[in-house]
């Protein structure tokens, strides 16, 4: 498809209808965002990932049209902020995309202006986005969280563990209900935090689709007497050390932690290896 100029009189941007308009929705998600990996199985599984959210609607997928023609779209991702006694509800902007054959011709634009108006009809409280700040200050966005840290690892330097004090499993659905009272334990002081209103059923559906938030599924850590969780993603292309991206963490005791990242290093192993 060759380049086109777009009339700003052309372009609609309204929510998805069709089966269609979800298919290519979905589609060009998957080849933008992760264009190196099968197109069917990223775009089957963002679909699980939004769709089956337990606070989903069809009114949170946007898409822009010329025509019929779908050119880009966008979802919003509703979620209930605490400060203090207060709740708010904001949204988070997630996977803004214009097709290719159609880019530097507004179409984001019109998206953005189109998620603006939407919020404000939706008395959203707060938008929230992750994405190139000299873009989207333009609409108003300004920086106010560091991009997640990762901390990274040699080998060598991780100790073996006693298996006969620890030991480590990935995560199942029955842990559910333990993993989110570890996760609200941690998070719910935290001014700004969405932890305190993270329900038991959104909690299933994120350990159910992990692979839309991380390369590895989340991992169980227990001794006799208390239950810890972590969650890791793996992006080291050098075998000889690992990178965690983020860690979910009650009570953490020392020689844990070094557990921890021995059994990481292994799963990493395993990982490079398909």
């Amino acid at each position: 498809m060759k380049n086109r100029q777009t009339a700003a009189s052309d372009l609609e941007v309204r929510s998805l209808k069709t089966p269609a308009e979800l298919e290519a929705f979905f589609r060009l998600n998957a080849e933008i965002f992760r264009p190196d990996e099968d197109a069917d199985l990223v775009s089957a599984q963002r679909r699980r990932f939004l769709m089956d959210d337990p606070d989903f609607h069809l009114h949170q997928l946007r898409g822009a049209f010329l025509g019929d023609t779908y050119v880009g779209g966008y979802a919003f991702l509703e979620r209930t902020m605490c400060l203090g006694p207060a709740r708010l509800r904001t949204a988070c902007i997630n996977g803004v995309a214009t097709h290719p054959a159609y880019r530097h011709q507004g179409i984001a634009t019109a998206l953005m202006q189109d998620a603006i108006r939407v919020a404000e009809s939706q008395q959203y409280a707060l938008l929230f986005l992750h994405g190139l700040a000299y873009f989207y200050q333009q609409f108003g966005y300004i920086d106010v969280l560091e991009d997640t840290p990762r901390h990274i690892f040699a080998r060598k330097q991780l100790p073996e563990s006693d298996p006969r004090t620890y030991f480590v499993r990935a995560a199942t659905l029955t842990d559910a209900p333990a993993l989110l009272a570890c996760y609200q334990r941690h998070y719910s002081p935290y001014l700004g935090s969405f932890a305190p209103t993270r329900t038991l059923q959104r909690q299933e559906h994120m350990l159910s689709n992990w692979f839309e938030v991380t390369d590895s599924g989340p991992l169980w850590f227990s001794t006799l007497s208390r239950s810890y969780m972590a969650i890791s993603c793996f992006r080291g292309e050098d075998a000889s050390c690992m990178s965690m991206k983020w860690l979910l963490i009650a009570g953490w005791p020392r020689s844990l932690y070094s557990m921890l990242m021995h059994n990481c290093s292994k799963r990493s192993q395993n990982l490079l290896r398909k």
